[in-house]
């Protein structure tokens, strides 16, 4: 038996796919950070009945997703660059104490 969902007003009148997606943004804004897979879930339920706006979905969740691991890269890269600073500083304190004795 299928199950009907319904949609909310901004969402059932959508016209196109640009439209759908603009009436979702707040959608992936509140959750891009947070929880990264979610909004492709919920795109995947809205928009599994069609073929070509299933495509259109795959391709857009493909490059949010490569802009949250790039998010991830620079993170990890500053945290690097911050240890080695602090280890750096760490290997002058203990040179200068070793020429103190």
């Amino acid at each position: 038996m299928p199950v009907r969902v319904r949609l909310p007003a901004s969402l059932a009148g959508a016209k196109s796919f640009e439209q759908l997606i603009f009436s979702c943004s707040w959608l992936f804004l509140f959750y891009f950070f947070l929880y990264p897979d979610l909004p492709a879930i919920l795109l995947l339920i809205f928009l599994s009945s069609s073929y070509n706006i299933l495509i259109s979905f795959f391709l857009l969740y493909f490059r949010s997703t490569l802009r949250y691991n790039e998010w991830k890269n620079v993170r990890s890269a500053v945290h690097s660059a911050i240890k080695q600073k602090q280890d750096s500083h760490n290997d002058c304190e203990s040179i200068s104490k070793m020429e103190d004795l």
